[in-house]
């Protein structure tokens, strides 16, 4: 008689432990304009981990903004500038969507990529649909199905790839049923309520005046903590607020909390 093998057998290639994940895979931060977002993003850059890093810039955020990181290790593709040199008729999405095509199917060869902002490369898809699908009746109904399966096939992708992904975006302000203002991802659609249920951490930033050290400082605050108005998400047990937040300072909390645990 064939013995059959356990449960535990039989599952035992797909299994992972507890210390194998113990730093987020998939980070979201988003804002408004000119809150810190890129510079976040790019701090990921000063991990000892990482030794390289893929920007994927949709609108320029990247200009004079990663002037004081290591340009050993950041490389940056800026899709508008690069498709306004190439030559055919290429649209920014196309282009958007081979890189990410190529980065979901072969792995990447990057420590980490950062997505700089997704709520631009959205647009950029909602354009494309439309103007293949049109504006009225079923046709629009079947422009924002497209669009939904697109941005959670780019959530999907980052949060499954082989390096540290984080996706950069604007917020958008809206009123509740209540008449409390709201703090939404800039997404299109249903997307803008479920894509937060992919990434690991999800933050919200602003800009603020601090004293540090005895000096005025603008810095940029992170908002992890549940709340109502904002999208948020802190598996990882963050502070409900970090000044001046930095990824290598979120890996030494996490790290931190691990050894008051053990």
């Amino acid at each position: 008689m064939t013995e059959i093998p356990s449960l535990k057998a039989r599952l035992s290639k797909y299994t992972t432990k507890p210390s194998q994940a113990k730093h987020p895979e998939f980070l979201l931060f988003y804002s408004q304009p000119g809150s810190g977002k890129t510079h976040l993003a790019a701090t990921v850059s000063e991990l000892d981990s990482v030794k390289s890093v893929l920007i994927i810039d949709t609108e320029g955020s990247t200009t004079g903004t990663l002037s004081t990181f290591d340009d050993k290790k950041i490389d940056i593709v800026d899709v508008r500038k690069t498709v306004d040199q190439i030559d055919g008729d290429v649209t920014y999405i196309q282009f958007l969507d081979s890189i990410l095509t190529d980065l979901f199917k072969n792995g990447s060869e990057y420590d980490a990529v950062i997505l700089d902002t997704l709520d631009v490369a959205q647009d950029w898809k909602i354009e494309e649909r439309q103007k293949v699908n049109g504006t009225k009746g079923d046709a629009a109904f079947a422009t924002w199905r497209e669009v939904a399966k697109w941005t959670e096939w780019v959530g999907r992708g980052f949060k499954a790839l082989n390096a540290i992904s984080i996706a950069v975006m604007h917020d958008r302000e809206e009123k509740s049923e209540s008449g409390a203002l709201v703090k939404r991802l800039r997404l299109g659609g249903s997307s803008k309520d479920t894509f937060a249920g992919i990434p690991d951490v999800v933050a919200y930033l602003t800009r603020k005046v601090y004293s540090i050290d005895g000096e005025e400082r603008e810095v940029t605050i992170a908002e992890f903590a549940s709340q109502d108005g904002k999208a948020t998400k802190n598996r990882f047990g963050f502070p409900a607020t970090m000044i001046d937040p930095s990824i290598k300072k979120m890996w030494h909390h996490i790290d931190n909390r691990k050894k008051e645990n053990n």
